[in-house]
């Protein structure tokens, strides 16, 4: 098991924290810390846990940490015995106790509601010295107005010829 502050990424904070949870809804499942930060959920099995093999309920590799992105959450509830069920690439089951599931299922569905509207992405970056720089003189947009194909100029609807170069408007 990590130290969970090893494990953070830049910008990730924790929201909530439960020790001694355990994995699975059967007698003898590891035991370890659940953290829900903003940008995942993790499971950091204790130490001493040695059993290294695949439930036949979970199909959960004991032993292991689990780490689930709040992106592959597809829904989270709690179960008629109170624990903490994850429904992501395969179901999680967390005992959390029967008096604090709600608040963990309360909590996952904020923090993934959060996570949804993150801010959009970064502007792109200014353009290079190779690139070459435009006037910043935004150019009419209307599909209404025309363009002399010479020289740039606003044409009227009905002009044939561009009144300040003579092209044909085409």
């Amino acid at each position: 098991m990590g130290k969970i502050e090893d494990l953070l990424m830049p910008e990730e904070r924790i929201i909530k924290k439960q020790a001694g949870t355990q994995i699975g809804n059967m007698a003898g499942q590891p035991a370890g810390d659940l953290y829900l930060t903003n940008k995942r959920l993790i499971f950091l099995h204790s130490k001493g846990w040695s059993l290294l093999s695949l439930t036949p309920a979970t199909g959960v590799l004991l032993g292991k940490d689990i780490v689930i992105p709040l992106e592959d959450i597809k829904s989270v509830e709690k179960s008629m015995l109170g624990y903490l069920k994850v429904r992501a690439e395969k179901e999680y089951q967390f005992a959390v106790s029967f008096s604090f599931a709600q608040g963990w299922v309360d909590a996952t569905l904020q923090a993934l509601a959060l996570y949804r509207q993150s801010p959009p992405p970064p502007p792109p970056p200014p353009p290079t010295q190779q690139q070459p720089i435009f006037s910043q003189t935004p150019r009419p947009q209307s599909s209404a107005k025309a363009f002399c194909p010479q020289c740039g100029s606003l044409l009227k609807p009905e002009d044939k010829f561009c009144s300040k170069c003579g092209a044909r408007a085409t």
